[in-house]
């Protein structure tokens, strides 16, 4: 599939589910009329919130009494804002935008659970084969793109390269949507690229490429990349809900850990991708569990990049 068509097939497919599963049952997760149990999650078009997209399709929500709906935003920031609103009840992104909304009071945010740690290959700097950016020495002067400044691809880049020795400021910094940064690298408007999957698949179809750097390397490796979230009134309101959400998860987690075949091909009715990209894509850890240390790494690296002033206790925003 064309790259710049994957993200709208994408969000096209949450808003069909959205429409299939509003018709699904809402009863109760534990018995309790005053919970609330028909819950709206809001995701955006990559594969870290899969965990949701196998707990749909193996009926995991529906087991403990959930009737989920789910909402397509273009980055994390939009969740954050949707929920702010009142239009989401829990949303999925990286946890540097989740604690960005928390330190900005946008948000007072409870951490329901992991959605996905970084493996080898997930993300990384690329460049064109005949580029001149080959190493990560040879990008500060060039421009490099990025999905959004100031994001988890922004944070990421600074602490793994400025642990390489490279100047990170000498670095021209541009803003593109994933879709568009292969075309954008053939017409010359940047240097460099970070990218994600699938679109580091996409971008290996059509174009010969170098891998400047891993992104989740160095500082990064192994990073918990994205939570879901709420609020804490949310929480506090609805604790057996809450509860049911992170079963419902964490089944799902189990099931991508004992399944991986399978897991690629449940993945493939959400994103609409091509055979051919499914099965190479590299895929993040989906955790079945919460490693409160993982998380904090986030917050440490977002006080040294200058993002927050002082570091989060992450323990203190986790949903016990």
């Amino acid at each position: 599939m064309n790259n710049k068509l994957w993200r709208s097939s994408v969000i096209a497919a949450i808003a069909a589910s959205t429409m299939v599963l509003s018709a699904c049952g809402g009863s109760n997760a534990a018995g309790d009329a005053e919970e609330q149990t028909d819950i709206t999650i809001g995701l955006i078009p990559v594969l870290d919130p899969g965990l949701v997209f196998i707990a749909l399709e193996k009926g995991y929500f529906e087991d403990h009494g959930l009737n989920v709906e789910l909402s397509s935003g273009i980055g994390g920031a939009t969740n954050a804002t949707a929920m702010a609103a009142g239009d989401i009840d829990v949303g999925f992104g990286a946890y540097v935008t989740i604690l960005q909304a928390h330190d900005q009071g946008i948000l007072d945010v409870a951490i329901i659970a992991e959605a996905a740690r970084a493996t080898k290959g997930l993300a990384g700097i690329y460049s064109l084969a005949d580029s001149d950016v080959v190493g990560p020495e040879d990008l500060p002067g060039n421009k490099l793109a990025l999905a959004q400044v100031r994001t988890i691809p922004d944070l990421v880049s600074q602490a793994v390269l400025e642990d390489l020795g490279v100047d990170y400021g000498g670095i021209e910094r541009v803003e593109m949507p994933y879709p568009d940064m292969g075309a954008g690298l053939a017409r010359g408007d940047f240097d460099a690229a970070w990218l994600t999957e699938p679109f580091i698949t996409l971008l290996k179809k059509d174009y010969d490429v170098n891998e400047v750097v891993d992104a989740y390397s160095g500082p990064a490796d192994g990073l918990s990349v994205a939570g879901f979230y709420t609020t804490k009134k949310f929480a506090e309101a609805n604790p057996t809900t809450i509860a049911s959400i992170r079963a419902a998860l964490a089944d799902a987690a189990e099931f991508a850990k004992s399944s991986p075949d399978e897991t690629r091909d449940l993945l493939q009715v959400y994103t609409k991708l091509d055979d051919d990209v499914m099965d190479a894509v590299t895929l993040p850890e989906f955790p079945a569990d919460i490693d409160v240390d993982k998380i904090a790494v986030n917050p440490d690296l977002m006080v040294e990049a200058g993002y927050l002033d002082e570091p989060v206790d992450i323990e203190s925003l986790v949903i016990k």
